[in-house]
């Protein structure tokens, strides 16, 4: 998401100056607010990359005069919560990943977020105004996914390939669903993965 970000940006003409450091934990803070010091505000605005850190949006927000630009990609409390349920709507855990969802918005100036739909989801769960959403798609590096030469295997079989999570967001279930149906069709289905349907998964596709 980054790398595609910072390409993007730069096939556009702007320049993209890299504030980033790979210290520790109890480090890292100290060490970017020194790299930020150095460029001393010479950009136009400060792009908070996309991660699981919430904090690092109400940091950039207190060390920088300019706008800060989350890229976020996801919300947390509907990832863990609503979706892979690892905890209840009602657990403090649940409460304190809205809460880190909802302030990174408010400290945000703008917020990027891959669909309308996404968008839409922030809107009305954290009550902060569409004005601040952009949608930028989510895209991928063409220097390294890019059309190959297509070969020939054989076979008549119809191939179909899946890599990714599982997860229930990324609905592995509804696929395998897909590869019953079209077994007698001579469609084939290769999955790549793991994560955490993935047990209840295998069972369902040996069934």
């Amino acid at each position: 998401r980054n790398r595609v970000t910072i390409k993007g940006l730069q096939l556009n003409g702007i320049e993209v100056l890299q504030c980033q450091v790979s210290n520790s934990f109890h480090g890292k803070y100290y060490a970017l607010w020194e790299k930020h010091r150095a460029l001393r505000g010479q950009y136009d605005a400060l792009v908070v990359g996309y991660s699981i850190s919430r904090f690092m949006v109400i940091f950039a927000k207190l060390i920088s005069r300019k706008p800060v630009i989350w890229n976020p990609l996801f919300s947390l409390y509907d990832s863990w919560v609503l979706d892979r349920k690892l905890v209840s709507k009602w657990h403090p855990k649940a409460w304190y990943y809205f809460f880190l969802d909802w302030i990174a918005c408010v400290a945000a100036d703008g917020i990027l977020l891959d669909t309308n739909q996404n968008i839409g989801f922030f809107n009305h769960t954290f009550h902060i105004r569409k004005e601040k959403f952009e949608r930028i798609f989510v895209g991928t590096d063409e220097d390294v996914f890019h059309p190959r030469e297509r070969k020939e295997y054989g076979g008549t079989d119809f191939s179909v390939f899946f890599h990714g999570n599982f997860l229930p967001f990324h609905g592995v279930r509804y696929i395998l669903e897909a590869a019953k149906i079209l077994k007698k069709d001579g469609v084939r289905f290769t999955i790549i993965g793991s994560g955490q349907t993935y047990q209840d998964d295998l069972k369902f596709a040996e069934g």
